[in-house]
């Protein structure tokens, strides 16, 4: 998903991958993430808040100016650019 403003990303279920790119703005969540698969998160020059505790992930790879990511499993930080 790309999206050419800041993206709040409301609970979901993605039992592949997932891929969100805001192009410099920022990220954050307002409900339960649930994504098996890798995942990545772009926000640029953007920050990247993405603070449900219940929240869990594939591999992570990020992206952001201020980045803060709290995961209810063990995390698997893929790579980041901070």
């Amino acid at each position: 998903m790309t999206e050419n403003a800041a993206l709040d990303l409301a609970g979901t279920t993605i039992s592949g991958t997932g891929s969100f790119n805001s192009r410099n703005n920022a990220i954050t969540d307002s409900g339960t993430l649930a994504i098996a698969g890798a995942t990545t998160f772009n926000s640029g020059s953007g920050n990247l808040t993405l603070d449900q505790m219940a929240s869990t992930f594939g591999s992570l790879t990020l992206t952001g100016a201020n980045v803060s990511v709290i995961e209810n499993a063990a995390m698997d930080l893929a790579g980041a650019t901070i």
